[in-house]
């Protein structure tokens, strides 16, 4: 049976922090939640993301809802080292004061996005939740590493049609992703028009098997849509609408 841990204060964690909401005394278990945060291509390390948590006992689908659900948040629990390793304890107990303690059921990490080059998501994990291995969440510690993508990391999308029809499209704009974060912008950046062909040019991010609807003439809704890959930074795919 796994050590429970009183923690009293907070000076064991890497760096400092300090609480911003619902004060009280944590009681923790000893396993954490843990990982690496490096570039999704380079691979490199990403050092000095601060990352914030917030424990809590707000149960979400079927569950109970609670009318005051208790919410912990502390500041700067983990800021990753120049290996870009990150460590959370898991909190289990919150206490009001005296022998009066609240269950907690969730982790919540919430990366600050201080890193001007990167875009992070935050990341919910049910403590109490039953694995496919039937193991507890809590009982064992458990490894996240986090894959990000540099919001300098972005391709093109080229749409070429006649010069007698409008068009318009649409992307899906957003996927959330605790470990593997990016941040998901479509934009046109330029018209090209010739007497031949009128060209859409679109930045567009580096995904796989990615849906783009496009609408031809809207008085008489002619739809289409294609899926684009782009693997490599600046890669170009191109796309001619019938």
């Amino acid at each position: 049976m796994k050590n429970l841990l009183i923690v009293l204060t907070l000076s064991f964690l890497f760096y400092s922090c300090e609480y911003y909401d619902n004060e009280g005394e944590l009681l923790y278990y000893d396993t954490y939640i843990y990982g690496n945060v490096t570039d999704y291509f380079s691979g490199e390390p990403i050092e000095g993301l601060i990352m914030d948590v917030e424990y809590n006992d707000v149960q979400g689908g079927m569950g109970f809802f609670h009318s005051t659900p208790t919410r912990v948040k502390l500041k700067g629990v983990s800021v990753t080292d120049k290996n870009g390793y990150y460590k959370i304890p898991i909190a289990y107990k919150v206490g009001s004061g005296g022998k009066n303690y609240t269950d907690l059921d969730n982790v919540l990490i919430i990366p600050r996005n201080n890193l001007e080059d990167y875009y992070f998501e935050d990341g919910g994990f049910d403590i109490n939740s039953v694995l496919t291995s039937g193991e507890i969440f809590h009982n064992n510690n458990r490894r996240f590493d986090i894959r990000a993508k540099s919001k300098n990391d972005y391709g093109f999308i080229k749409i070429y049609y006649n010069p007698i029809d409008s068009i318009s499209y649409s992307c899906f704009q957003y996927r959330y992703s605790f470990v593997e974060p990016y941040f998901h912008e479509f934009v046109t950046l330029d018209t090209i028009k010739t007497e031949d062909y009128y060209c859409y040019v679109i930045k567009a991010p580096l995904l796989e098997n990615e849906r783009v609807n496009v609408l031809k003439n809207h008085y008489n809704y002619e739809t289409y849509y294609f899926n684009y890959t782009l693997n490599t930074k600046f890669d170009t795919f191109s796309y001619y609408l019938p």
